[in-house]
C-alpha cells in the first residue's frame, strides 16, 4: 500500500479525498489537524517530509478566496503569496531531490477567460489580465512544473455534500438567495463546476500509476 501525504486533510476537497480513498496509507495533515503543518514555514514542512517515506504528498493547502486576495494584490509580503507560492517553494527545495511524486492542486483562475472553453493543454493567461489569486496560482504551477515528479491538477468552483467549515460555491448562492443577501450576479461567464467526490477517483488514479 502507497503511503500518500495529505497536506491540507482538513480543507473542503482535501477532506472528501481523505473520507473517500481507502486506497493509500495516509498521513494526514493540517493546522488544525493531529499532524500540525504550517507550509509558510520551511522548517514546518521539514518535519513533516522527515516524518515518512512517502510515495506521493498532494498539496491541498492554499488561499483560495480571490476577493480577498485581490485586496493583497502585487503584495509579496502578504497571506496570499506566502501560502501559494512560498509553500509550494518549500516543497520544491524539499522533495525535489527525493523520489516522491508532488501533486498540486491548482484552479481555473490561472486562465484570463477570453478565450475558453479550456484544455490542459492551454497556455495560462496574460498576467495583466489575471486576478491576484490566480496569479499566485500560476506561480505556483511554475514552481510545480519545474519539479522532477511533479503533476497538477486543475479542479473550478469545487462543490461537495454538506461541509460544515465553509460554504462551497453552490451552497454560497442559495444561502446568500435564502437569507435575501444576494448581490447582482454575473451573466457573461460560463464555469463547468468540479464534484469534490470525482476528484478522489481521479487522484487515486494519478497515484496509482504514477501519471
Amino acid at each position: 500500500m502507497k503511503t500518500v501525504g495529505i497536506v491540507g486533510s482538513n480543507s473542503m476537497v482535501g477532506s472528501r479525498f481523505c473520507e473517500l480513498s481507502k486506497k493509500f496509507n495516509l498521513i494526514k495533515t493540517d493546522l488544525r489537524a493531529d499532524i500540525k503543518v504550517d507550509i509558510t514555514d520551511r522548517d514546518s514542512v521539514d518535519k513533516f517530509i522527515k516524518l515518512q517515506k512517502y510515495d506521493a504528498i498532494v498539496l491541498f493547502s492554499a488561499f483560495t478566496d480571490p476577493e480577498a486576495a485581490e485586496k493583497q494584490k502585487g503584495n509579496k509580503d502578504e497571506i496570499c503569496w506566502k501560502i501559494n507560492v512560498q509553500g509550494v517553494e518549500h516543497f520544491k527545495q524539499l522533495l525535489d531531490a527525493s523520489s516522491t511524486k508532488f501533486i498540486l492542486i491548482s484552479t481555473n483562475f490561472v486562465f484570463d477567460g477570453q478565450n475558453g472553453p479550456y484544455s490542459e493543454d492551454d497556455n495560462p493567461g496574460e498576467i495583466e489580465k489575471l486576478s491576484w489569486y490566480g496569479l499566485t496560482k500560476m506561480e505556483s504551477e511554475k514552481i510545480a512544473n519545474s519539479m522532477q515528479n511533479s503533476t497538477i491538477i486543475r479542479i473550478a468552483t469545487p462543490y461537495r455534500a454538506k461541509f460544515e467549515n465553509k460554504l462551497d460555491f453552490a451552497r454560497q448562492m442559495l444561502t446568500r438567495y435564502e437569507e435575501g443577501t444576494m448581490y447582482p450576479m454575473f451573466d457573461d461567464q460560463m464555469i463547468t463546476p468540479t464534484f469534490i467526490d470525482d476528484i478522489a477517483p481521479a487522484l487515486e488514479l494519478i497515484i496509482e500509476k504514477d501519471l
